[in-house]
């Protein structure tokens, strides 16, 4: 089997059919990533599927009916107003994916990630932060084809309101300084008072997407505290 875009396909139709039976009739779906139609078989409702794979998605597009297949890059894809984005994601594309999703408006998710993937770096912070987040389930290397690396997870992402901290890290070409206090004033204080809270840090003036991870930590630990005071 080749292997383009760092792919390992669910084989295990228990996993699939657990999975297909979160979606309902009436739900909005928009898979990413349908492979060789895997999951897709098993969902329900009105269902999008979108395959980067362009050999993939003429295999698809002659196997099943009543999907609306589209040859694309999912980051390249308006992910707006669906009931449920789900998909097999390889840890390539994790990060981008979950920037773009902190940005977008759907009801649900339910994902196959690299465990090791919520485990650590800044954006383990930030999906905590735009959603509850619910293991489902343990995925065992031997269920996927080829064998993955590492372990995965199913799970499910519901969006919440994001505190202080999750508006500052939207404000991604923003002086820190200005996306505090820019954050402070949506949640609720005058900008005076935005201007007075302003924590004494030595990195205010660096735009957020040149903070290393430990200034982030900092970012964090001060957003935290406004929770708690405000």
């Amino acid at each position: 089997m080749t292997v383009q875009y760092d792919q390992h396909f669910m084989i295990n139709k228990e996993v699939l059919k657990y999975i297909g039976n979160l979606t309902k009739k009436k739900d909005k779906v928009l898979e990413i990533g349908a492979g060789h139609g895997e999951l897709t078989q098993f969902l329900n409702g009105k269902i999008t599927s979108l395959e980067i794979d362009q050999d993939l998605f003429k295999l698809l597009k002659a196997k099943i009916k009543n999907v609306n297949f589209i040859n694309t890059n999912a980051l390249k894809y308006n992910l707006n107003n669906f009931d449920i984005i789900l998909g097999n994601l390889p840890y390539y594309i994790c990060e981008s994916l979950f920037n773009k999703l902190i940005k977008t408006k759907f009801k649900q998710g339910i994902f196959m990630i690299p465990r090791n993937f919520i485990e650590k770096g800044v954006l383990n912070y930030v999906i905590k932060d735009f959603f509850n987040i619910e293991i489902l389930k343990e995925i065992n290397k031997e269920d996927f084809l080829p064998l993955p690396k590492t372990e995965s997870v199913l799970i499910k992402i519901t969006p919440k309101e994001p505190t202080a901290f999750g508006l500052i890290y939207l404000q991604n070409t923003k002086k820190l300084k200005n996306a505090i206090e820019y954050a402070l004033t949506k949640k609720g204080y005058t900008q005076k008072q935005a201007k007075e809270k302003m924590p004494n840090l030595k990195f205010l003036n660096k735009k957020c997407f040149e903070l290393n991870f430990e200034e982030w930590l900092q970012v964090i630990g001060f957003s935290r505290t406004i929770i708690l005071q405000k």
